[in-house]
């Protein structure tokens, strides 16, 4: 168009020069200058527009900004991240010495309860040895009480003083060898002191079976306080292994804890960063499998802890039952002795009425005396020294008669007080069997509720086993996801890099356009000038002619 101007101009300039002068023409021109002179300049202020336009930077996009934004971000997720990632490695490393405690601890508890379980054993095979012996000893009861039972035969009477000088001295009786555990039938005697003799004899046998009795008794109550510490060292040996199980099931929830934890700070890392994922996913998995590992090695641990826990308890129900039957057998024998010695004791009463019955009073043998001598006096005259000696023979069996009499009452107290002592004895014995079920009747209910916290305890542990496969599930549940997150944010970054690399292409073909459209105004610009220099000549030119023809005009109107 404006080479088209510039034509129209020069052709009409053309036939100003070759029509005449004239004012009109003159005025027409003025006017076209004005108007092209305007055109140019709009040209020109454009041309200027488009310049300034071309020399300011190129703007930037609204997706580049939003790309700042989100690198901006990842940026600072990275660094709080990074952050994590240095506090769950110290966290890691406090862990670690942790269960480098925790495994020597238990290692240490572990070798002390194999010290307690060598001693438990040493003890209990005492036990069966001291159990065996006093089974020996009650089976030497029981065939003594048999023999005792075989040997029994009824009492046979005493024979009456048939003279006076007929068994004075005491007569040598043989004493069988089991003469302290059978009883003696009475033998068949005619005089009262062979009866006191064997009467002491039985008092003596009496004091050493109470004395034997009292032994037996001091070592049942030295085995009821044995078994009383054995059955306290098993308890206290349970309660550890119940504590160390306590300890076992708090480890076993911090590690619960602190995979909780870290799977939740995985999947929070996983929705802000993807480039550092990899790294903190795989230090948490570390760390998991540390912790699984030692989940998996406390479990062994309390297994084997449960296990020998069941062998103590097998030992102590095996002696606790030894135990009973051996108490039991005893007492059973301690009374079947009692009854024996109190039906002694009661022939011996019996014996001891019939001797005292069967010794005349003084009165009477005078008067046996009396008949014998009235009637031998018809067949034989007695001379003096018979009388004499029979009189002192009374007078002897009198006080032979005194004696035993007072024999037979001390007996009397010596068989009271042994009874009483028995009766004491009988009563200790009841009162330590007594002593002894109650604390067996304790320990049992101790070791139930063991076996119900142990129960427990093992229920607990059930529970969280499935609770850590649970979070295995979730775990391999969360891994598929982050690889499909994975994959898409692969797929993401890779149409970023499509749409970064598009960019850049059209970046620079817009940067070669506003180049070539900058040549081109340029270009075109310089031409309008060159038109426009030209045209001004011309109208340079024609002003001057105008002016010489308004001059030539005014001149000729003036002449």
């Amino acid at each position: 168009d404006e080479s088209e101007a510039s034509s129209a101009t020069h052709n009409h300039h053309d036939d100003d020069v070759q029509a005449p002068p004239s004012s009109v023409s003159f005025a027409a021109q003025i006017i076209k200058y004005d108007r092209a002179n305007k055109d140019l300049q709009a040209k020109l202020d454009a041309a200027l527009l488009q310049l300034s336009q071309a020399a300011k930077p190129p703007s930037v996009s609204d997706e580049d900004v939003g790309y700042r934004a989100k690198y901006d971000a990842l940026a600072v997720a990275h660094a709080a991240v990074q952050d994590e990632l240095v506090s769950v490695k110290e966290k890691k490393a406090k862990a670690e010495k942790e269960v480098v405690l925790r495994r020597t601890e238990l290692q240490a508890a572990m070798e002390s309860s194999s010290r307690v379980n060598v001693v438990q054993l040493e003890r209990i095979r005492h036990l069966t040895s001291v159990n065996e012996e006093l089974k020996g000893k009650v089976q030497e009861y029981i065939q003594a009480a048999t023999r005792t039972a075989a040997e029994s035969a009824p009492i046979v009477a005493l024979r009456h003083v048939s003279s006076w000088s007929e068994g004075v001295g005491p007569q040598a009786l043989a004493k069988p060898v089991d003469a302290d555990l059978t009883y003696t039938p009475v033998a068949a005697s005619n005089t009262v002191a062979a009866e006191l003799l064997r009467l002491q004899q039985d008092k003596k046998a009496l004091e050493e079976k109470a004395t034997r009795m009292q032994c037996d008794v001091e070592s049942l109550e030295n085995q009821l306080f044995e078994r009383s510490s054995e059955l306290q060292q098993v308890l206290e040996l349970h309660a550890h292994c119940n504590h160390s199980l306590s300890l076992k099931a708090t480890e076993l929830a911090k590690a619960h804890e602190e995979i909780v934890r870290l799977q939740m700070q995985r999947t929070s890392a996983a929705t802000i960063s993807v480039d550092h994922q990899d790294n903190t996913s795989g230090e948490a998995d570390a760390l998991v499998e540390m912790l699984q590992r030692t989940v998996a090695e406390l479990q062994e641990e309390v297994s084997v802890l449960q296990t020998k826990n069941s062998q103590l308890r097998d030992a102590k129900s095996k002696v606790e039952t030894e135990t009973s039957i051996f108490d039991q057998t005893q007492q059973e024998q301690l009374s079947a002795v009692s009854q024996a010695q109190a039906q002694r004791i009661r022939d011996l009463e019996a014996q001891l009425t019939k001797t005292t019955e069967a010794v005349p009073p003084p009165s009477a043998e005078m008067e046996v005396v009396r008949n014998v001598l009235s009637s031998s006096s018809s067949a034989i005259r007695p001379n003096d020294n018979d009388v004499l000696s029979k009189r002192q023979a009374s007078t002897v069996l009198d006080a032979e008669v005194g004696y035993l009499k007072q024999q037979v009452r001390q007996l009397k107290d010596e068989h009271d007080r042994v009874q009483n002592e028995l009766a004491e004895k009988t009563g200790e014995l009841h009162r330590a069997l007594d002593m002894h079920a109650r604390m067996q009747r304790d320990s049992v209910q101790q070791l139930n509720q063991a076996e119900a916290q142990l129960e427990a305890e093992g229920h607990r542990l059930l529970v969280l086993q499935a609770q850590i496969d649970c979070l295995k599930q979730e775990k391999d549940q969360w891994m598929g996801e982050k690889y499909a997150l994975e994959k898409s944010v692969a797929v993401e970054s890779s149409e970023k890099q499509r749409h970064l690399e598009a960019l850049a292409a059209l970046k620079v073909v817009n940067e070669e356009v506003i180049v070539a459209r900058i040549e081109e105004a340029h270009a075109l610009h310089t031409a309008e000038l060159t038109s426009l220099k030209s045209d001004m000549a011309a109208t340079i030119d024609e002003n001057q002619q105008l002016q010489a023809e308004v001059e030539y005009s005014i001149l000729s109107r003036d002449l």
